[in-house]
């Protein structure tokens, strides 16, 4: 007969079970009775709660168009089949239905006859029973874990490493000392408003390990493909560094499947030492929040990509360059983009990017050079304002899940039961509590926009510089003599030849006080 092999982990840790020593045993088992094994199912790390046309490889043979023709579906024992009665059941009554069997050897099943599949069934029942006693005593074992504080195993976040328990009885979560700097240098640099894309750029060149390398550095393992060679060093990626700074492991709670797990009390289970302040944490979801939806593209090496306009129809200004080898040249334009792209007879033509940065940053310093460069700052409140809103967080994520059906029958009833009243409690006395929010305060950086400007050393930071201010530059088809400094003013100097700048209304107000100062005098 014709056997399709399965093979199913769920830990591929466990050596009682290995896929060699399945593979192994379904081999000799089909040489001893005339069968020909015509292919392999083999799902590893994979629950066997896990309906078989759900998992990646045993789903591919029980479609309609299986790699192979195949008469029976063999595993070592039914738990490596599958640990749910009614998946097993199912699947025999689904080979039944198409003329073929199930096979257990280990555990004397062949449901070709109606004893086999009696018998197959009566041993389902105790898988099934089996799985569920195990999930139940690794849940205990979790939540006594909780209780002691120790880490229970799982994968480990960038920035932490295990460490002994002080009683010498299992692991927790530690600051791992040679990653933590890095985190938190970049962390940093988010929130003075890098983007990710230009971190990761930098974290290769120096020649950072990835977190993956890291990790396999520091436990003293080597990363290598199944043939035995070794894998390729992974490079920092934009999408890495989000994954990482956007995961609440950085605050010591514990996730899983991309949700917070809660503990009995309804609040985030805290397995370790946070990595870094709550305040740092919000500034960095703010900053992050502010760079998904970019309103313009940066181009590469460009001043004003996304902060130069059109002066005649207000489309965005495309960065553009050309090189010619033979004449050893560069040239570099900005385009308006509502003649490349629209159609629109625009009468600007494409003027070199030398002249209008050049003119524009002659505009914007004669402007606010002189003025000292104010920085937005998190100021953490003094009170439980934070607290209340977790524990807010928390009731409305515990509702949506009762919802959803994830409290359903008595048990999970008393468990939403009990996590509410202890949710509600918290927020009751919490309400008693004077409350002073987080606020952004306008920090004086004690340089002047000049200054700034001259100690930035790369495109990329000048440009992220002139974007924080809230620079608009707008290029006109002809020289623009005189015009006003800003709507409903009197006129002010001439701007740099066919550029003209706007800022926002707090800097014009600022600019227009520091002039009557010089004007009357007053320091």
């Amino acid at each position: 007969m014709r056997v399709l092999g399965v093979i199913r982990l769920s830990r591929e840790t466990d050596e009682t079970t290995s896929p060699e020593r399945q593979r192994a045993g379904l081999t000799a088992w089909a040489v001893a009775h005339g069968h020909i094994i015509v292919g392999w199912a083999e799902d590893l790390d994979v629950s066997g709660a896990v309906a078989p046309w759900e998992r990646p490889e045993l789903g591919r043979w029980l479609g309609d168009q299986p790699p192979a023709p195949f008469d029976v579906v063999a595993g070592m024992k039914i738990d490596r089949i599958s640990r749910s009665l009614l998946h097993f059941v199912q699947l025999i009554d689904w080979a039944r239905e198409r003329g073929k069997h199930v096979a257990a050897y280990m555990d004397a099943v062949d449901t070709s006859t109606d004893t086999g599949e009696l018998v197959a069934k009566v041993l389902a029942i105790f898988a099934e029973f089996e799985r569920k006693t195990i999930a139940a005593r690794s849940a205990d074992s979790r939540r006594h874990a909780r209780q002691e504080g120790r880490w229970h195993g799982g994968s480990i976040a960038y920035g932490y490493r295990k460490a002994r328990h002080p009683s010498g009885k299992g692991y927790v979560l530690a600051h791992d000392l040679d990653a933590l700097p890095t985190l938190r240098g970049i962390v940093a640099d988010v929130i003075d408003g890098k983007s990710t894309a230009s971190i990761a750029r930098e974290l290769n060149a120096r020649g950072v390990p990835s977190p993956r390398d890291h990790a396999a550095a520091r436990d003293g393992k080597t990363r290598a493909h199944k043939d035995g060679t070794p894998r390729k060093p992974q490079a920092w990626t934009d999408t890495t560094l989000r994954r990482m700074l956007v995961s609440r492991a950085l605050l010591g709670q514990l996730e899983h499947m991309g949700r917070v797990v809660r503990d009995t009390d309804g609040l985030p289970v805290q397995r370790a030492e946070p990595l870094i302040p709550e305040a740092d944490w919000k500034a960095l979801q703010h900053a992050l929040d502010g760079k998904r939806k970019p309103k313009y593209r940066a181009a590469p090496a460009a001043l004003l990509s996304g902060l130069a306009f059109c002066g005649e129809d207000g489309s965005p200004l495309h960065f553009h360059w050309m090189v010619k080898p033979e004449r050893n040249q560069e040239y570099r334009y900005y385009r308006c983009s509502g003649r490349t792209q629209r159609g629109l007879k625009c009468e600007a033509k494409a003027p070199r990017a030398e002249t209008v940065e050049a003119d524009a940053l002659a505009v914007f310093l004669g402007m606010v050079g002189d003025l000292e460069v104010m920085e937005r700052r998190l100021i953490p409140g003094e009170d439980h304002t934070a607290e209340l809103a977790r524990v807010d967080q928390a009731l409305t994520e515990l509702r949506d899940d009762r919802a959803a059906g994830l409290y359903s029958g008595d048990r999970g009833t008393a468990e939403y039961r009990s996590m509410y009243l202890s949710l509600e409690g918290k927020r009751a006395a919490l309400a008693e509590l004077p409350n002073v929010p987080d606020r952004w305060d306008m920090v004086p950086t004690g340089r002047t926009f000049r200054e700034t400007w001259d100690a930035l050393a790369t495109v990329e930071e000048r440009r992220a510089f002139l974007a924080d201010a809230g620079l608009r530059v707008n290029v006109h088809a002809e020289p623009v003599r005189t015009r006003s400094l800003f709507p409903g003013e009197p006129s002010g100097p001439a701007t740099g030849g066919r550029v003209s700048v706007e800022i926002p209304h707090d800097l014009q107000r600022r600019v227009l006080e520091h002039a009557a100062r010089l004007t009357s005098g007053t320091p």
